[in-house]
């Protein structure tokens, strides 16, 4: 994320903030936008699409036991000032030197890559989005004709967040999240049941798990979707586990309250 406000760039933040922030003892601005999407597929056609941008960011100024908070959706320079002036309504700590030497750094060093950076509204067309809901539909209803309803709901959203710290420094982070729900009603005749599932996770839409020999830059398509896709990364998932006859419940429980067995079986504490 490049350009996060109207007139001015990420590095004259951050001197901003250095400079609003100086005789606090703790303090930064916090930006946030998100854009995010659903689909509702329902009773064979697409029932609702929704698309929608949230920003705005939040300054938080402490200064020995008193906290100044300011926010706004205004993204530009004048709003940044403005939200300053609020904070430092606060009482002021100590004083500090203000160097005017930004150490405007994007800080890494303690982010660990937890999942992807890809954007999952954009890795995947608006139509391919709109086959695969319909796909499931028609492969549910294919699959069974006691299948009477089928709805199926797709969305993903883009979390991108940048932390402009008070002594110069930037933290980032990008984080995506797509979620699929299908609900089924089955009919006989005599009798009907209903059942759900859901899955996702932050990765775009494009994920694939199994045991499939892949490298980057191969394509892939979906069996029941006809999705097609190029593979942009790969993560390996290695893991040790110790079997034995029986599997001991270590943690979660403080005594003994609900404990059937020895080794397994064990229930929570409910009495809160």
């Amino acid at each position: 994320m490049q350009n996060i406000f109207d007139d001015i760039d990420k590095n004259d933040v951050a001197l901003l903030i250095e400079k609003g922030l100086h005789e606090s003892d703790e303090g930064e601005l916090f930006f946030e936008q998100t854009p995010s999407e659903s689909f509702i597929f329902d009773d064979g056609r697409l029932k609702n699409s929704n698309f929608d941008i949230n920003s705005g960011f939040g300054i938080r100024m402490v200064s020995e036991e008193t906290t100044g908070f300011a926010n706004s959706t205004i993204l530009n320079k004048n709003s940044i000032k403005k939200a300053l002036e609020t904070v430092k309504a606060a009482k002021m700590g100590n004083n500090i030197i203000f160097s005017d030497k930004s150490k405007n750094q994007i800080n890494n060093k303690l982010n660990n890559k937890l999942y992807s950076n890809q954007n999952p509204l954009s890795s995947v067309s608006f139509d391919e989005k709109i086959e695969l809901v319909k796909n499931i539909d028609s492969f549910l209803r294919s699959y069974d004709n006691r299948v009477q309803q089928v709805s199926v709901s797709l969305s993903g959203s883009f979390q991108s967040i940048v932390i402009f710290n008070k002594d110069g420094s930037i933290n980032t982070d990008e984080r995506p999240l797509v979620r699929l729900n299908i609900s089924v009603i089955v009919n006989n005749g005599k009798r009907q049941e209903s059942g759900s599932y859901g899955t996702g996770g932050r990765w775009d839409y494009k994920k694939t798990d199994g045991k499939f020999d892949l490298k980057k830059g191969d394509r892939i398509l979906g069996r029941s979707s006809n999705v097609s896709a190029e593979i942009s990364s790969l993560i390996s998932n290695k893991a040790k586990f110790k079997t034995d006859f029986s599997n001991r419940q270590e943690y979660g429980w403080l005594n003994d309250i609900g404990k059937l067995n020895e080794d397994y079986q064990v229930i929570p504490d409910n009495d809160y």
